[in-house]
């Protein structure tokens, strides 16, 4: 069975990173009137603020993302969520390593930890 969920999260991280990890446009019904919503990637909560002021709805924590992407640290989520996770849905990312999506258990486990923390943490959900 975890091998299973391991499986699944690799896959889950193959799809998220097939598209340009910086800026992504999703279309999503809305109220407004079908608008598209603007989901932005950042590290930091000085990017956190500059995506709400640019118009995000939804902000992608990430750490290393010259590197595609990284799980951040649960005290940079915190940090974040205390900054503007009352105005943007903050999902985190969550990738132990760079390179490649093929994880072993003990990665898997590690993941599975981040998940863990992130939603103790208050995230709006993991990517």
């Amino acid at each position: 069975q975890a091998r299973a969920l391991c499986y699944s999260l690799q896959c889950a991280l193959r799809c998220a990173r097939a598209r340009p990890p910086q800026l992504r446009r999703r279309r999503a019904l809305s109220a407004e009137g079908g608008m598209a919503k603007l989901e932005v990637c950042i590290d930091s909560v000085r990017s956190a603020r500059a995506a709400l002021s640019g118009g995000a709805v939804r902000v992608e924590l990430c750490a290393g993302l010259t590197d595609g992407g990284l799980s951040p640290s649960p005290g940079l989520l915190k940090t974040v969520l205390a900054a503007v996770g009352h105005k943007l849905e903050v999902v985190a990312m969550i990738r132990p390593r760079p390179g490649d999506f093929l994880y072993d258990a003990d990665e898997c486990a590690a993941m599975l930890a981040d998940v863990e923390a992130f939603r103790d943490a208050g995230a709006h959900g993991v990517v």
